[in-house]
């Protein structure tokens, strides 16, 4: 719908029909109202008639309108390279992504593995430590024999001095000597 909007352009009111809002249209007209106003100041209104003047106001807002169409331009051109960045950046995003949760559960597979590995070397040393603790039990029950046994012969040996010792000076001693289970080192001293 076309609405109707009074404007001032040169000194004129100008009643405007368009489908843009009246404020649209009132900033128009105040943009050419102002190029007039620009091409007076300049002195060429005396200059030049009033066919030339249009023309030159023509000239100066094509040269707006252009130079403005050349910023979008160049805008649109900034705008698609950084909007074919932002779509590498976002798939490189998505790979770190992608990259973080491969890493991840690697990360998980291995603790897992990790603890597999130190609760085996655990059960393994403890078991070893059992091994361990038995074979020393063993070697101190066989010590506690073997200081049994000695003190057993060392009784035994003793006596066997004592009746050495006591026995009369004419008796046989050599088979007290051959029964006894240590060397015949005493005999041999006497």
């Amino acid at each position: 719908m076309k609405d109707k909007v009074d404007v001032v352009i040169n000194g004129k009111v100008l009643t405007l029909k368009s489908n843009e809002s009246p404020e649209y249209m009132q900033k128009v007209a105040l943009h050419v109202d102002q190029k007039i106003l620009d091409l007076k100041a300049k002195n060429l209104s005396s200059v030049v008639d009033e066919r030339v003047r249009a023309l030159l106001i023509a000239v100066n807002l094509a040269d707006d309108y252009f130079k403005i169409k050349d910023r979008h331009t160049a805008t649109d051109v900034v705008n698609k390279k950084l909007t074919q960045e932002v779509a590498r950046l976002e798939k490189k995003s998505d790979s770190f992504v992608e990259q973080i949760k491969t890493l991840k559960n690697e990360n998980t597979t291995l603790s897992d593995e990790l603890k597999k590995i130190r609760e085996k070397e655990k059960t393994a040393l403890n078991s070893k430590v059992q091994t361990l603790k038995a074979e020393n039990t063993n070697l101190n029950n066989e010590v506690e024999t073997l200081k049994s046994e000695l003190a057993k012969v060392t009784t035994e040996f003793e006596e066997f001095l004592r009746n050495f010792d006591n026995r009369p000076a004419d008796a046989d001693t050599s088979e007290d000597i051959i029964s006894l289970p240590i060397s015949n080192t005493r005999k041999a001293a006497n």
